[in-house]
């Protein structure tokens, strides 16, 4: 049977860096194992108050980052599935979406269904879950 691993791609605040994906991917390689790539996308609650709406169009801002964030999925995405056809190893994926002070939670849940999960880390990027 073979390993199956999980890689939870964050797309807010911060996105992770692409250049991980091709670590990731030859990581995979050489342990003989098959990535899922988990998207997490920003999902806000709806804000109910008329005054958010009259200072600042928080709705507004709200829509502009869950959308800033669905697009950086969308290329990163792209990024891991090239990545991944490079080191000749299969790559499933699917999306969670969720409060991006639960996004670390929400992949620990989908996580639980995978043998590994790799997580790319950088010094310079707070981006890591």
């Amino acid at each position: 049977m073979t390993i199956q691993a999980v890689v939870p791609i964050a797309t807010y605040p911060e996105t992770v860096r692409p250049q991980h994906f091709d670590a990731v991917a030859t990581f995979a390689q050489r342990l003989g194992c098959d990535l899922h790539a988990l998207v997490l996308l920003a999902k806000f609650p709806k804000v109910a108050n008329a005054l958010s709406s009259l200072l600042l169009d928080v709705p507004d801002m709200i829509r502009t980052a869950e959308a800033r964030s669905r697009k950086s999925g969308e290329e990163l995405l792209d990024a891991m599935e090239a990545a991944a056809k490079s080191a000749g190893i299969s790559l499933t994926n699917g999306k969670a979406f969720a409060a991006p002070d639960l996004a670390g939670e929400i992949a620990a849940e989908h996580a639980r269904y995978f043998d590994l999960a790799m997580i790319g880390v950088s010094p310079e990027s707070d981006a890591s879950l």
